[in-house]
């Protein structure tokens, strides 16, 4: 499942994620990386959006505290995290390092799309697949 998600591959994620399938989508490896951590770092939104729809923690932290939005935000996918933050995605998580998202974001743009000015909900967008 990691794999698949890292490699943005959505036909096999489809199959592994079926309800047919009894598959923990939640699982962690050693570290405690998920797959959707997977495909957070490596800007696969439209593995996000089968994974949301599943029903993933959006919030599960691996061994350096890190979550789902932290990977995004670090690798400036400012339309992955607003679409995590729209769905629920806390932004108030910080890692080992004491570092929220935000704090993390690569740009002012993905930290806008994690703390909209104004505290506006961040759009959610369409996604693609």
């Amino acid at each position: 499942m990691h794999l698949c998600c890292k490699a943005g591959n959505i036909n096999a994620v489809r199959v592994l994620i079926a309800p047919e399938v009894d598959l923990d989508v939640d699982v962690q490896t050693e570290t405690g990386t998920t797959a959707i951590m997977m495909a957070a770092a490596n800007g696969h939104s439209g593995v996000l959006k089968m994974m949301m729809e599943r029903g993933v923690g959006l919030d599960i932290q691996d061994q350096m505290g890190d979550t789902a939005l932290h990977m995004a935000a670090r690798c400036g996918f400012t339309g992955f995290c607003a679409r995590l933050v729209s769905r629920g995605a806390s932004t108030e998580l910080r890692n080992r390092d004491g570092r929220s998202a935000a704090d993390e974001a690569l740009s002012k743009e993905v930290r806008d799309a994690i703390m909209p000015p104004g505290g506006v909900a961040a759009p959610t967008g369409d996604f693609d697949y």
